[in-house]
């Protein structure tokens, strides 16, 4: 329960944040990673919730597995975007 709400107010104060940050720095690559992880944690949680109600006999597995999975596939997708970023050329 602690990590799922530093979790949440780490994202909430980054979110709210945002707005003080440079534009340049938001507009480069951060909006990706930002994506990824808000889409991944969402379809996480929804598959949590579902797995946590329907497979009840299975508890607390059945709740805190699908979170690690979308972690781990949001770690993934982390490095395939990152491996795919341009890469910075000097002139």
């Amino acid at each position: 329960m602690y990590s799922t709400l530093g979790a949440l107010l780490a994202v909430t104060g980054h979110d709210v944040s945002r707005v003080f940050w440079r534009t340049r720095w938001h507009r480069g690559n951060a909006w990706r990673y930002e994506h990824i992880w808000k889409m991944v944690s969402t379809y996480s949680a929804l598959l949590s919730a579902f797995s946590g109600t329907v497979l009840g006999a299975y508890q607390p597995y059945s709740q805190f597995v699908p979170s690690l999975l979308g972690t781990a596939v949001a770690v993934g997708f982390f490095l395939a975007a990152y491996r795919q970023r341009p890469s910075a050329t000097v002139a």
